[in-house]
């Protein structure tokens, strides 16, 4: 009986020359019957170790000719797009969490990953179409956010798949027929609104104030989480107050006079700026952040929590279902945690 062990380690040092340029992309390799000599194996081992080889895509077999180095590995390749090239400036911790998701599943499913960055300006009305000119409907494609919604028509008409990520916003209706041919995760506002202000509601606010653009949004998740919240506590939503975002609380004194028109006694925000003015104010109240910056980078103090979501998981499993060998439109919601100032969870 052959033992399948020479095979193998013949194909473990083939694989390494290989990988290691001794033998070069696109060079012919000996006559089996040569090789095979010259590396004291039998013919049998040999084609055995190089039936592994071409399952790898590493080596080519050519009926009449002989055996060929690839000169490349085809593998599978997501495209996740970036807005500019100094995306990781602007929102740094959100890009490099999704995209390190992705890569975490393009290494499990031996796949390549490419950041094409679309608008030299940053614009969404300034794209450049021809950077994703090579997408065909083999492509796979991740993306965050509606920013890219002029990009949505050529990525329908490429035919390519689409994994996409987005906050929950009104424009997900918008484009409702576009994102049900695609693989969608959405980040659930309505489940961290109501678990950030159970909390806030637990640590003894009882006419809390928010500040988020969602907010003002027809049918707000978000504020659809705040009532479920109220309701449970027995409190009256007429209790919320809906700060205005803009310059003119984004400062001590704004912030000041807002707290005594409306005498709130809690906080949650999107806005860092406005818990700065309100830390600057001498806010000693709880107030709760949503989803802002990086856990070691926030603010300290005990009257502080945070909502995170899991960025990472989300764009593993968003680039997982995209390149699953039956790709399907599907959607999926991810759920935040929400933690104390000493970044331990709060269940």
């Amino acid at each position: 009986m052959k033992s399948p062990i020479k095979s193998r380690n013949l194909y473990r040092n083939l694989r390494e020359g290989i990988l290691n340029r001794h033998y070069r992309p696109g060079e012919l390799l000996p006559a089996e019957e040569e090789l095979a000599v010259s590396l004291g194996v039998s013919r049998g081992t040999l084609r055995r170790a190089l039936d592994s080889l071409e399952q790898e895509s590493l080596v080519k077999r050519v009926r009449g000719h002989g055996t060929y180095v690839s000169e490349a590995v085809r593998r599978n390749k997501i495209t996740f797009l970036l807005p500019c090239a100094g995306e990781f400036g602007v929102a740094q911790h959100f890009v490099t969490e999704v995209l390190g998701g992705v890569i975490e599943a393009a290494l499990e499913l031996n796949c390549e990953v490419e950041t094409p960055a679309i608008s030299p300006t940053n614009h969404s009305e300034d794209i450049d179409l021809s950077k994703l000119f090579n997408i065909r409907s083999s492509g796979r494609v991740v993306m965050m956010g509606f920013w890219f919604a002029k990009v949505f028509p050529f990525l329908v008409n490429s035919g390519c798949r689409v994994g996409f990520i987005h906050d929950g916003t009104y424009q997900a209706k918008q484009h409702k027929q576009t994102l049900s041919r695609w693989v969608v995760g959405e980040k659930d506002q309505e489940t961290v609104a109501f678990r950030m202000m159970k909390e806030l509601i637990r640590r003894g606010s009882r006419h809390p104030a928010a500040s988020a653009k969602i907010l003002l949004e027809e049918d707000s998740p978000m504020l659809r989480g705040f009532a479920r919240a109220f309701a449970e506590a027995g409190l009256p939503l007429a209790n919320l107050t809906m700060l205005p975002e803009g310059e003119e609380i984004v400062s001590r004194d704004g912030f000041c006079g807002l707290q005594k028109k409306h005498r709130f006694d809690g906080l949650l925000t999107m806005d860092a700026f406005l818990y700065e003015s309100a830390c600057e104010a001498g806010w000693e109240r709880p107030a709760g952040l949503f989803d802002l910056l990086q856990r070691n980078c926030r603010p300290s103090g005990e009257n502080v929590f945070y909502s995170e979501f899991p960025l990472r998981k989300m764009g593993k499993e968003i680039a997982r279902l995209v390149n699953l060998p039956s790709y399907a439109p599907g959607s999926l919601k991810f759920t935040p945690e929400i933690y104390n100032h000493r970044g331990e969870p709060i269940r």
